[in-house]
């Protein structure tokens, strides 16, 4: 995650290890390890952002630990926020 965070136009940056899978199978055979949630100002600021070099290099760095096979991304805007 440290190259992830360098990623101009990122707001913030959290990382969750799951500890438990409510609905098994949702990611076929594999079940999700961590979770990390990206937070950007805006659709147009993360596309921005996902064009960028810093970028481009954490993708990079991803092919060397084991590959994208490791990875699955969804993007998700944030209808109602409770506290």
């Amino acid at each position: 995650m440290p190259l992830v965070t360098k990623t101009p136009g990122l707001l913030r940056c959290e990382v969750a290890k799951v500890g438990r899978v409510f609905v098994p199978g949702f990611l076929g055979d594999t079940e999700p390890y961590l979770l990390a949630e990206m937070y950007f100002e805006s659709k147009d600021a993360m596309k921005a952002a996902f064009a960028t070099d810093e970028w481009t290099s954490s993708g990079a760095n991803l092919k060397e630990i084991g590959g994208m096979e490791l990875v699955a991304m969804f993007s998700a805007e944030i209808v109602e926020e409770t506290r």
